[in-house]
């Protein structure tokens, strides 16, 4: 009786340290293959570095969608709004969208590392001059040149001269301005803006988008004379129209 106490203990003990070791209980009952694990194997994995980056993207792209979508639902609701906050806040839209990038210390850095100019993009074109993005938008001579009171020049025309568009942009104003009678004020691409005026009438409407070379108006007569005054408005600034614009 006692030996097979000792017996039980032995069983018991030798069980134990099995247990303690990994091993199997019963050696009779043999493990598939299938089921060994390499050791060190963990069996609860963290997600991969690629599949946390992925969702990490797809999160980026999700919340960049949705700020875009609201950045255009509200230029969208500011551009049918009529009210003259709206008219502001189109305004500085516009200036923004259209607000030229200077390219000339990016240009610098490209030819200095690279060793050739970045022709790739018209804006890195230096061969492309600024003047050939301009028109004369009426024919004439300059009887009144620029100024720092002026502001502008003032051609005199061929009477009912057609008036046009000197450069693709959006028309920002139509109607009277004190000293210089029916104006039309242009939004250019490239942040500029283009005042016509002393014009008999006009053939364009606010908010019109226009291209370059498309009718705007046609001059008027002042003093026995058909006149035409363009100023040219950058930064907020006036500047002589005759250093962007080829005037015949």
């Amino acid at each position: 009786m006692y030996e097979w106490g000792q017996n039980i203990k032995k069983r018991r003990a030798q069980q134990i340290r099995s247990i303690q070791q990994g091993q199997l209980i019963h050696p009779e009952y043999p493990v598939s293959k299938e089921w060994e694990l390499p050791e060190g194997t963990a069996f609860w994995k963290s997600p991969s570095s690629k599949k946390r980056s992925s969702h990490k993207w797809i999160r980026k792209l999700t919340i960049q969608s949705i700020l875009s979508l609201m950045l255009f639902v509200v230029t969208y609701l500011i551009f049918q709004n009529n009210s003259t906050l709206s008219d502001q806040a189109q305004e500085f839209v516009t200036e923004v969208m259209s607000r030229s990038f200077h390219f000339e210390e990016m240009t610098a850095w490209y030819q200095e590392n690279i060793g050739t100019n970045p022709t790739i993009l018209p804006a890195f074109r230096p061969e492309e001059k600024q003047s050939s993005i301009w028109i004369s938008p009426v024919a004439g001579k300059i009887v009144l040149p620029f100024n720092e009171k002026r502001n502008g020049v003032v051609i005199r025309t061929p009477q009912d001269a057609k008036v046009v568009a000197p450069a693709n942009g959006r028309v920002i104003f139509v109607g009277e301005k004190e000293g210089i009678g029916r104006t039309v004020i242009l939004q250019h691409e490239d942040g500029k803006r283009t005042w016509l005026s002393l014009l008999d009438s006009y053939d364009v409407s606010t908010k019109q988008q226009v291209k370059k070379g498309e009718p705007i108006g046609v001059a008027g007569l002042k003093s026995g004379q058909s006149l035409v005054y363009v100023a040219l408005q950058q930064n907020g600034k006036f500047i002589n129209p005759t250093e962007v614009i080829p005037f015949d």
